[in-house]
């Protein structure tokens, strides 16, 4: 092996060495710094339709009988915030959208949703449990990695 050869391959060992560390230093310090957060955020009504696309986390979706979308969210993650979008759509529609990834890093959520009780409630949770109880609204939630349970009028 020539000269040139030889450094160019300790070149390409040392540089994937040095990523390797680097991750390695990220996932250690995404653990030690892992925290739970809740925050509670209301969308004014009136609110004919809830749309959800949450990627991974448990959705509790219960109905009530003001006008209003009440989301409180507890995320535990490590270093990054996870990303979601929460608010009116058009007209009465309103859209949750989660991407909570744990694949990629340590994030875990769970939302507890109020909403009217005549709402409509449509989406998609890619990983989790989907819970309805008191919604008389029309309930169309897929989640192929999860439960949908839902408890009609209580």
């Amino acid at each position: 092996m020539t000269s040139v050869r030889r450094r160019a391959v300790l070149v390409l060992a040392a540089t994937l060495s040095a990523g390797l560390v680097v991750c390695g230093v990220f996932l250690i310090l995404d653990t030690l710094l892992d925290r739970t957060t809740v925050t509670t955020r209301t969308v004014p009504g009136p609110v004919k339709t809830l749309d959800l696309f949450v990627a991974t986390g448990d959705v509790r979706l219960t109905g009530h009988d003001g006008n209003d979308v009440v989301v409180t969210r507890r995320v535990t993650r490590g270093v990054l915030e996870p990303a979601d979008v929460i608010g009116r759509r058009e007209g009465d529609v309103v859209g949750i959208v989660s991407a909570c990834q744990p694949r990629i890093r340590r994030c875990r959520v769970v939302y507890d949703i109020t909403v009217p009780r005549d709402a409509s409630i449509t989406g998609f949770v890619g990983d989790g449990t989907v819970t309805v109880s008191g919604v008389g609204g029309r309930v169309q939630v897929s989640t192929p990695r999860g439960s949908v349970v839902s408890r009609r009028g209580t």
